[in-house]
């Protein structure tokens, strides 16, 4: 075999080149085929003669195959060597990766660990935390019980240097008449507390407690009905609105619900229905009537006087209801409101329909008359009250309700002797 130093192509002497010494491959981007076969084809670059017959350029040929041939199995198996060398690598990669690979998986396990510690550690504060919340709540309630018990042994016992010596904040606030929003809860407090005691040791506390709870009610009352009578005079301001609304809170966180609403109610009738009242009865004593004339017009018309009355009264004070009152009582204020005007024994419409229909000089036909006109008033009476708006539909529907019942129960004494007049009637027509 012919050396590369006897080739006759520096092409062909650069591409066998390529692959050889330092044990890396070089890269030759300037190699041309056409300029290799020019050579071997031509005459060589130091002058000698070419190739002069096809058998010595089929030699040459032959001879730059035989060495292409030469360089691919050297090529070849430095590909196989790099190929092991590769492989050896990779391996060493893969046994290199496989310690972070267990340091990644002990890494999560450990984390899982840790979450799963953190998960216990948030339970068992949210556990704690519970404990401790049921601690402070048990604590508060020996210090409300501790004092509850020293301000029941000082109305036990009381004595002017205990009393001006004590520093029992709930005794305080009792003898204090600035706070007798304060001192009506804390009577709450104590009656229910003196009352589980039952010891024959606290029986002056106990009468004292319940001697505290009448004039703290009583007072919060006449506070109440002060308030409301400039409201009634129609020279209320908002304090006069806003005393009667923290009375009445009071009193309903007191328990006393139907006391502020006949309070309410009370007080009502008494301005508005009372002198309305005196003035219909004036009236009426002061006409001189002639011993022909009928006395049920003039009631007729006092009727119709008291119930365009009463719808006034109602109206405005379903306001002052929706003012003072919480939502939850309100409704219930209200009927006690319309109940009273209905069915007041001396000023209600009930006392005076009796006396409008109740004359036993009275005839059928004008018994049946008068009572057709005063229930057609009644029931426009109804239908105007029930037609005021308030809070909710579910509130007018019951009030609607309400009012229905309320004038059944109005007319209700006088169906029987009604039914028996019209089949009388009925009989004497055929």
């Amino acid at each position: 075999m012919t050396s590369t130093s006897s080739i006759r192509s520096k092409e062909l002497t650069k591409l066998l080149s390529s692959g050889i010494g330092g044990g890396s491959f070089q890269s030759y981007e300037g190699y041309s085929t056409d300029v290799m076969l020019d050579e071997l084809c031509g005459p060589p670059s130091d002058g000698n003669n070419g190739p002069s017959s096809l058998s010595d350029l089929q030699a040459t040929f032959k001879s730059a195959i035989e060495k292409l041939l030469a360089h691919r199995d050297v090529i070849s198996a430095k590909l196989v060597d790099v190929d092991k060398q590769n492989k050896k690598i990779a391996a060493k990669f893969h046994d290199s990766l496989r310690e972070p690979e267990k340091l990644l998986h002990l890494i999560s396990a450990e984390m899982d660990e840790l979450e799963d510690r953190f998960t216990k550690v948030s339970s068992s504060a949210v556990v704690i935390g519970d404990r401790l919340a049921i601690i402070d709540k048990e604590k508060n309630r020996a210090r409300e019980t501790d004092e509850l018990l020293e301000a029941i042994l000082l109305l036990n016992a009381p004595s002017t240097t205990t009393v001006k010596s004590s520093t029992n904040q709930l005794y305080t606030t009792l003898k204090d008449p600035h706070k007798i929003h304060e001192a009506l809860g804390i009577v709450s407090k104590l009656r229910d507390f003196a009352d589980e005691l039952s010891s024959p040791s606290t029986a002056v506390a106990v009468q004292e407690i319940h001697r505290l709870n009448q004039a703290l009610e009583t007072a919060l009352l006449q506070g109440f009905s002060d308030a409301q009578d400039q409201e009634l005079r129609g020279v209320a301001n908002s304090q006069d609105m806003d005393a009667m609304k923290q009375n009445a809170a009071s009193l309903l966180a007191h328990g006393c619900n139907d006391l502020v609403a006949d309070r309410f109610v009370w007080n009502v009738i008494k301005e508005k229905l009372t002198k309305h009242a005196q003035f219909l009865r004036a009236d009426d004593s002061a006409a001189d009537l002639p011993a022909s004339s009928h006395p049920s017009d003039d009631l007729l018309q006092d009727l119709d006087s008291l119930t365009a009355k009463v719808r006034a009264i109602v109206k405005s004070q379903f306001a002052v209801i929706h003012r003072v009152f919480p939502g939850a009582v309100a409704p219930s204020v209200r009927e006690v409101l319309i109940e009273r005007v209905c069915h007041d024994p001396a000023f209600g419409l009930l006392s005076h329909l009796e006396r409008l229909l109740g004359g036993n000089g009275m005839s059928d036909k004008e018994y049946v008359a008068t009572l057709s006109v005063a229930y057609e008033k009644c029931c426009g009476l109804v239908q105007s009250i029930g037609s005021f708006p308030l809070d909710t539909p579910a509130e007018s529907d019951r009030m609607r309700t309400f009012l229905t019942v309320q004038l059944q129960v109005l007319f209700g004494g006088h169906r029987q002797r009604y039914v028996q007049i019209e089949q009388d009637l009925l009989g004497q027509g055929f």
